[in-house]
């Protein structure tokens, strides 16, 4: 007798499984589309951190302008005015903020236009750049 319903538990029980195939392809989406584009950036972090740990011999707004040029060549859109840096000791901190829209498989999501903004920090050592 296979195949046999209980009377009056078909609807709940498709309903309950409607509602847990949704949250299991909402979180398959998730993994596919969303952390990726959260977590992109953590090798730029990386080297931009490898770009600042020279540079105790040039300016604030050298460094800057490396990040920048750097994120850029990355399709990151980062401008000048998005990063501070301060010194202290014998590190430099640099924080840059930016907003960058919201996409589903590389796709800009249309009419929408809210941003996803995401702000990022770099500490580095400096070390002093010997002459050989």
């Amino acid at each position: 007798m296979q195949g046999k319903f209980i009377r009056g538990q078909e609807g709940k029980f498709n309903a309950v499984s409607a509602f847990f195939l949704l949250i299991i392809l909402a979180a398959a989406f998730a993994a596919v589309f969303v952390f990726p584009k959260w977590t992109d950036n953590l090798g730029v972090k990386q080297e931009m951190y490898r770009l600042m740990v020279n540079a105790s011999q040039i300016s604030d707004q050298q460094i800057i302008i490396e990040l920048v040029t750097f994120a850029n060549n990355k399709k990151i859109p980062l401008s000048p005015s998005d990063v501070t840096c301060y010194r202290q000791d014998n590190q430099i901190t640099c924080r840059y903020q930016y907003k960058r829209p919201v996409q589903i498989a590389g796709y800009d999501l249309f009419p929408l236009t809210f941003h996803a903004e995401q702000t990022r920090e770099i500490t580095a050592v400096l070390k002093k750049l010997t002459k050989p």
